[in-house]
């Protein structure tokens, strides 16, 4: 394994000029997918903000061909797939428009959470893979992804885009800082592989904090039992995971623990991407009900009708005031 963290050289700028960009417009489209209140989004904006985060997807595998084989249709490749992430989610908006309309995505679905999450891991790894193979002398596939799931440039565009969307979606204090506490695991985790120890006592500190923070919100605003292991449970579980694989890193240094440990810290992430999107979506507006019972398919039985919701109707007049109005009318 590389002995940098940033895994990172000099010829590597181009790709970074291409990426870093790439995360921003990512942090964006998320944006657009959750909004902070109101009606849900139209299927026609996932349709095209998940074109454009597949897109991404390709562009960066267009880019990882350039290193692996540098000519000109190589090159070529990056331009077509340039084309593709543009202009690609405008087709897909005007078959949207015809065949979708503005009917709303269930916000209750757990599908649309997960594809997302999915979507946006997808091309983090493949930023991993670009920036791991670019800036090493790793080709075999295993040190490739034990690479990819421990360098920066997976770990902390993850991390971006989380901390992006945990100050995007109106979350309760008591949600928002252990979350943000478990994502505090991935600034730190790339020093595991690269520096075991010092990247050992990084992420027991970041574990610290985070049950402290638990512990003094358990004990000042004690919540009732739901039933289950709650947030706190699957923060801990989370925690304990990444402890052990890390762990394993320091007493059997080598390809498959950094590669146990990479896997483990991409599923934590994923898991929590998935969580934060699925509360911003349940604090949008429910869908209408059909027959007493919600829709809960991908495309509602009963959709909005153009423009969001319909607003009730303005309460009819008072007696008086209809009088009033009468005899002003005569």
């Amino acid at each position: 394994m590389s002995g940098s963290v940033l895994l990172y050289t000099p010829g590597m700028l181009p790709f970074a000029l291409v990426a870093i960009p790439m995360v921003v417009v990512e942090v964006y489209l998320l944006t657009q997918l959750v909004p902070r209140s109101g009606a849900p989004p139209t299927l026609t904006r996932m349709l095209i903000a998940g074109s454009a985060l597949i897109g991404s997807a390709g562009l960066l595998m267009a880019c990882l061909y350039v290193i692996l084989s540098p000519n000109y249709s190589t090159y070529t490749a990056v331009f077509w797939a340039f084309n593709f992430m543009m202009m690609a989610p405008l087709g897909f908006w005007v078959i949207g428009v015809i065949l979708l309309r503005d009917r709303p995505m269930n916000p209750r679905n757990p599908f649309w959470p997960i594809l997302i999450a999915l979507l946006a891991t997808t091309a983090e790894i493949l930023m991993g893979v670009l920036f791991t193979v670019g800036a090493s002398d790793l080709y075999a596939f295993l040190p490739v992804m034990a690479g990819t799931f421990t360098t920066i440039w997976f770990l902390w565009s993850m991390v971006a885009a989380m901390v992006a969307m945990l100050f995007w979606i109106p979350l309760r204090p008591s949600v928002r800082r252990p979350l943000l506490g478990l994502t505090l695991s991935g600034v730190v985790a790339p020093w595991v592989v690269v520096a075991p120890l010092t990247g050992a006592v990084l992420m027991t500190g970041a574990m610290l904090v985070t049950f402290a923070l638990l512990a003094y919100q358990a004990w000042s605003t004690p919540l009732p039992s739901s039933g289950g292991l709650g947030l706190p449970g699957w923060i801990v579980l989370s925690f304990l995971a990444t402890s052990i694989a890390g762990y394993l890193v320091i007493l059997a240094p080598g390809t498959s623990a950094a590669l146990g440990f990479g896997g483990v810290m991409a599923a934590v992430m994923t898991g929590e991407f998935a969580f934060i999107l699925w509360e911003g979506y349940s604090r949008l507006e429910p869908l209408p009900e059909t027959h007493g019972r919600p829709s809960w398919g991908m495309i509602p039985v009963a959709p909005y009708p153009r423009g969001g919701p319909v607003l009730p109707d303005p309460s009819p007049a008072e007696p008086v005031e209809a009088s009033a109005h009468r005899s002003l009318g005569d």
